[in-house]
């Protein structure tokens, strides 16, 4: 499962390498007008070829997009170089966050990597996260398995 994220993190950089150098391109309209890199506000939709890494992650301009992806790929270097066992359904809800949250189904990408690490995905992504999003800060061990439930005080 390491590997698996290590490579995925490595196309997370390559994707971040395009969509920081088409931020810092000027937009050259059919008609010979330019506008210049800062006004030009690049969209998701644009980045040519588009990315498999990103199926169903709604349309937004290159700054906004570049935030999340970086954010995911710090979440999953970071677990791949911990210590101990990561939780396989925790990276999944990482790798969804990169599409749509709120989606029906699950990405590609988010199949694949369960395929990979044997894990056993609720019947809807939602299920991941029950309506939250990732929070803005990674935790340290957040990515750790639950620990096992245990019943203390009166009656256990």
């Amino acid at each position: 499962m390491r590997e698996a994220m290590l490579a995925t993190s490595a196309q997370l950089a390559r994707l971040i390498q395009r969509m920081h150098a088409m931020q810092h391109q000027a937009r050259v309209a059919a008609t010979g007008i330019v506008t210049e890199a800062s006004k030009a506000d690049w969209r998701l939709s644009e980045l040519s070829p588009p990315s498999l890494l990103l199926h169903g992650l709604p349309d937004r301009n290159i700054s906004t997009a570049l935030g999340t992806i970086i954010g995911i790929q710090a979440r999953l270097l970071s677990a791949a170089v911990s210590n101990g066992e990561i939780d396989p359904l925790w990276v999944c809800r990482v790798l969804q966050a990169l599409g749509d949250e709120f989606a029906v189904k699950y990405s590609p990408l988010v199949l694949k990597m369960a395929e990979i690490t044997g894990a056993d995905l609720p019947a809807e992504p939602q299920r991941l996260h029950s309506g939250l999003g990732l929070r803005e800060f990674i935790h340290p061990g957040e990515w750790r398995l639950p620990p096992p439930y245990k019943v203390t005080g009166k009656g256990a």
